[in-house]
């Protein structure tokens, strides 16, 4: 089976063959006549588009395909890319641009699995801002700092997509970087006007009653696409291709089951988050992606070149592995 198979594999096949996931017991061997498990290292930030891979693990799914995933959680994509490129991680998840970027730069990192997907339909991720920072519209961000869980990253593009569409103008705006479990603290303290935050991190900032919403910048870049997804070197991929595809398979499948049973999931997610539990009760979860397809990646690949963050446009098939 090649990874073209998979990525054209439904969203339909996968659900269907996630379902079976409860079903699913470890075969139970002797020692002796077990086989040894790939060990697979994984980098990832603490979200909720992580829980494909973290349900994953949780479930012993990759033990049963044969995958011995370890999970290293990061602060920042880019220490993430930095890990993948110089081999301390095989897998990382990180938002597309950073690989995109690397991409432009002649650094071979591909997509393996999809992350997380933006359904316009469905909450991602709130621009919080400071209930008394007098800040009600895009128009009131013009010539303003706004903070990024890293700069030059997709957060910088939807929110730039976001104010232009709302009245705003995204050329007279400063970005700067600050972790997401930090940004809600600077707002607070007008250190900076407004942040992106994503599930868990925005929830817990509006029921402080602190803040409040001023848009969903994701939902304004396209009506469906791939915010972050699974990469890994195209030389782990060459030399583990039957490891990477069998963890891709793992990814698609326990997403659809994932997406389908967000209350069993759900105190999974606050173990690993370290978020109270009744938060991830009453959030609204991230979608996850179920398949890899250039169609999913080119319209932040078209809109990253329009706002500058890459040097150019190019397809989207240049970086899914095959």
């Amino acid at each position: 089976m090649t990874t073209g198979t998979i990525a054209r594999r439904s969203v339909l096949a996968s659900a269907a063959a996630a379902a079976l996931l409860p079903a699913v017991a470890p075969l139970r061997l002797r020692a002796a006549d077990a086989p040894a498990l790939t060990p697979v290292r994984i980098a990832t930030a603490i979200d909720d588009t992580a829980m494909a891979v973290v349900f994953g693990v949780h479930t012993g799914r990759f033990r049963a395909a044969g995958l011995d995933v370890q999970v290293t959680q990061a602060s920042t994509g880019a220490a993430i890319a930095a890990g993948v490129a110089g081999g301390a991680y095989d897998i990382g998840k990180s938002s597309l641009t950073g690989v995109l970027n690397a991409h432009i730069r002649g650094v071979p990192f591909l997509f393996v699995a999809p992350g997380s997907v933006s359904d316009r339909k469905i909450t991602n991720g709130n621009l919080i801002v400071a209930n008394d920072g007098g800040i009600t519209s895009a128009k009131d961000l013009n010539g303003k700092t706004l903070s990024v869980a890293g700069l030059g990253g997709l957060d910088m593009v939807a929110i730039s997509v976001w104010i232009d569409e709302n009245g705003g103008d995204s050329k007279t705006v400063k970005f700067i970087e600050i972790p997401q479990t930090e940004s809600a603290a600077a707002v607070g303290s007008h250190r900076i006007a407004a942040t992106l935050l994503n599930h868990p991190q925005d929830v817990a900032a509006l029921q402080t009653g602190a803040f409040h919403s001023l848009g969903e910048p994701f939902a304004a870049l396209a009506p469906l696409y791939m915010i972050a997804g699974w990469f890994a070197m195209a030389d782990w991929i060459k030399a583990n291709h039957d490891a990477m595809l069998r963890f891709a398979r793992v990814v698609e499948e326990t997403a659809a089951y994932a997406n389908a049973h967000h209350a069993e999931t759900a105190p999974v997610l606050a173990d690993f988050s370290k978020t109270p539990l009744p938060v991830i009760q009453k959030m609204t979860r991230a979608v996850l992606g179920t398949s890899l397809t250039p169609a999913l990646i080119q319209p932040v690949i078209d809109a990253s070149a329009k706002y500058g963050v890459l040097s150019h446009s190019f397809p989207a098939s240049e970086v899914i592995a095959s």
